[in-house]
């Protein structure tokens, strides 16, 4: 579910559980989360936010063409992964 947006529907304290809508394929799709699953994708968004780096459109002129072919295959190609 890398780059997906959930809506949070209940929160469920004493079972440490979250109820979330997820758009999949059209279609919303109820999950229940538990409070340790949101924890690893904080803290894999974290680390990930350490790896990145910030891009001006005039850095993103410089780069090379095929590189930014690359970037653009990747955006299309990823949520699919």
């Amino acid at each position: 579910l890398s780059g997906t947006v959930c809506k949070v529907t209940r929160v469920d304290e004493i079972n440490q559980k979250c109820d979330v809508v997820v758009n999949m394929f059209g279609r919303e799709t109820p999950l229940q989360l538990s409070y340790s699953e949101i924890k690893k994708v904080e803290e894999d968004f974290q680390k990930t936010k350490e790896k990145s780096i910030f891009i001006t459109p005039a850095d993103y002129k410089k780069l090379k063409l095929t590189t930014r072919l690359e970037g653009k295959v990747l955006r299309i190609v990823a949520p699919l992964m």
